[in-house]
């Protein structure tokens, strides 16, 4: 029985299924303006991920699993899942000093789901959610005190509108796009003072200021200036 067992653990070292720690480290060819991982497993090179002006390519098998990287200090940076050549699933990323920094979630191949980013002291530094490597909804920033100090949202790969807050969670700035017929129309930004009253709004269009309101802290309008913005040709 034992031998049997034996033979079979050769077979399978033989055939590549079974794999000491695979581990990963990034490269980049500035000749070839290539970029990517090389993977090893047993101290040897098994696979090689390249992206650069040829697209992404894989060379060899990334065995399907858990694929580590690791800091010149050898504490764990990264650890990564892999299934079928392609990162699919949860992916950590460490700082030097071994505390957990970041995770996204991969499916095939692909940001998809939720990517988290943390402070060195643990706080939750960003939440943004992607669906097939494209940001979609709102996507949360944070102070390390854990007040909002940003949101963004994401609409079919365009920024429709961005928030910005103080440390004390006060709105200060607002911006909003506006499109039309899939193409960038306008923006409209709007400033606040710390009890919120708005401060100043301005519109651009065709990358020019042509609307500009000014107002004092008890909300009067105190200037406006306007604008003809030259038609692009």
């Amino acid at each position: 029985m034992k031998r049997i067992t034996v033979c079979l653990l050769l077979v399978l070292l033989s055939t590549g299924f079974v794999y000491a720690e695979v581990t990963r480290k990034h490269y980049q060819s500035y000749q070839d303006r290539d970029w990517g991982y090389v993977f090893y497993s047993g101290g040897k090179e098994i696979a090689r991920e390249t992206w650069g002006r040829r697209g992404t390519k894989v060379t060899g098998k990334i065995p399907d699993g858990v694929v580590k990287e690791y800091h010149e200090s050898g504490k764990l940076k990264v650890e990564s899942n892999y299934k079928d050549n392609k990162e699919d699933g949860t992916t950590r990323y460490y700082s030097k000093n071994g505390q957990l920094v970041g995770e996204n979630d991969f499916r095939h191949g692909k940001l998809h789901g939720i990517a988290l980013a943390y402070y060195e002291s643990g706080k939750l530094r960003s939440e943004i959610y992607y669906f097939e490597d494209e940001p979609l909804g709102i996507m949360k920033f944070y102070y390390e005190s854990g007040t909002i100090e940003r949101t963004m949202t994401v609409k079919g790969s365009r920024l429709t509108s961005k928030n910005e807050y103080d440390k004390n969670g006060n709105l200060i700035e607002e911006l909003i796009n506006t499109f039309e017929h899939s193409k960038w129309k306008s923006i409209k930004k709007m400033y606040y003072y710390e009890d919120g009253t708005i401060k100043e709004i301005k519109t651009l269009e065709n990358g020019q200021v042509i609307d500009k309101k000014e107002y004092d802290e008890s909300g009067k309008l105190i200037k406006e200036n306007k604008n003809t913005p030259e038609k692009t040709k």
